[in-house]
């Protein structure tokens, strides 16, 4: 019996360690600029779709679809970039009431964003 062994590259034990690897390079600004995009529409009151995102953006719709092939997916992308380090946040005191504040301290600026 073969048994092959899967190799782990550096960025696989980067991300063990520390957590996803940030996404770099043109592709990685071409979705952070949609998502502040579609962010600055929702904060102006408006769901966007892909295609309206994409314009506001000056992106192609093409290119906008490969991304964020939804609209659902697009909201939950901004969703998850917003309360992303909210829902990560652990906190690093053992006083109870110290650890409410410190959490209302990480959400309340990001909930004020939205």
């Amino acid at each position: 019996m073969n048994v092959s062994r899967q190799q782990s590259t550096a960025s696989d034990d980067a991300e063990r360690a520390t957590g996803p690897v940030p996404e770099r390079g043109p592709r990685a600004r071409t979705k952070r600029l949609m998502l502040e995009t579609a962010t600055r529409l929702m904060q102006a009151g408006v769901t966007p779709s892909v295609s309206e995102v994409a314009e506001a953006a000056e992106v192609s719709r093409a290119t906008a679809y490969r991304y964020f092939p939804s609209q659902s997916a697009l909201v939950q992308a901004v969703v998850d970039e917003g309360l992303g380090p909210i829902l990560t946040w652990q906190s690093t005191s053992a006083d109870a009431e110290r650890r409410v504040a410190e959490l209302f301290d990480t959400a309340m600026p990001r909930i004020e964003a939205f």
